[in-house]
C-alpha cells in the first residue's frame, strides 16, 4: 500500500521476488541478515522513500540500496526498473494502462507450478508463452466495478442494548 512507513515485501527466508511493483512504501524490499539474499528481477520499485527509491534494505535498516547499486552488488534485479508504472493513472487505478514500464516486462512464471500466478488478479488469464506484465493486472483487464455496497456497524448503548446502522447501496 502506498503509506511510506511500511516495506512491500518482508522476508526472513530466501524467496524469488518477481513480477512486483513496489510502490509508495518506506523501502521495497527488507530482508534479514544472515539468511541468502532473494533471488529478484522483473520488479518495478517507485516512490520508496529509502534508498532513492527504496529497493531494498538489509537487516534492520542498516544499509539501503538504489537500484543501480543492488543490481551491481548482488547482480539481481537485472530486468528491474524505478520507472513510474501507472504513468497517467489517477486516485487508486491499479490497473496498467498504455505507456507503462510494466507491460510485458514481467517474466514468464507459467512454469513454476502455482496455478493462482496464470491468471491476474481479477481472473484474467496471463500468457502461457512470452512476458507477461509486472504487477497484479495484465494489461486490458477492466477494473471491477461493484454493483452494490454494504456497509453495517453495531455499538452497545448506555442502557445495555445495541444499536446497528446498515447503510446500502
Amino acid at each position: 500500500g502506498y503509506n511510506h512507513t511500511s516495506p512491500g515485501i518482508y522476508t526472513f527466508g530466501s524467496p524469488i521476488i518477481k513480477n512486483n511493483i513496489l510502490d509508495g512504501l518506506r523501502v521495497g524490499v527488507e530482508f534479514a541478515v544472515g539468511y541468502d539474499t532473494p533471488q529478484m528481477d522483473n520488479n518495478i520499485y517507485y516512490d520508496n522513500i529509502y534508498g532513492n527509491n527504496g529497493t531494498c534494505a538489509v537487516g534492520n535498516y542498516s544499509d539501503f540500496f538504489t537500484l543501480d547499486r543492488w543490481q551491481s552488488t548482488t547482480g539481481n534485479d537485472s530486468h528491474s526498473s524505478t520507472s513510474n508504472p501507472f504513468p497517467g493513472n489517477t486516485g487508486f487505478d491499479y490497473n496498467l494502462h498504455a505507456g507503462s514500464p510494466a507491460i510485458g516486462a514481467g517474466a514468464n512464471l507459467s512454469n513454476v507450478g502455482i496455478s493462482q500466478l496464470l491468471s491476474d488478479i481479477s481472473g484474467t488469464p496471463r500468457p502461457s508463452t512470452g512476458s507477461w506484465d509486472i504487477g497484479a493486472y495484465q494489461y486490458g483487464t477492466a477494473l471491477p466495478t461493484c454493483a452494490s455496497f454494504f456497509y453495517s456497524v453495531w455499538s452497545s448503548c448506555s442502557s445495555g442494548g445495541q444499536q446497528t446502522e446498515t447503510i446500502t447501496a
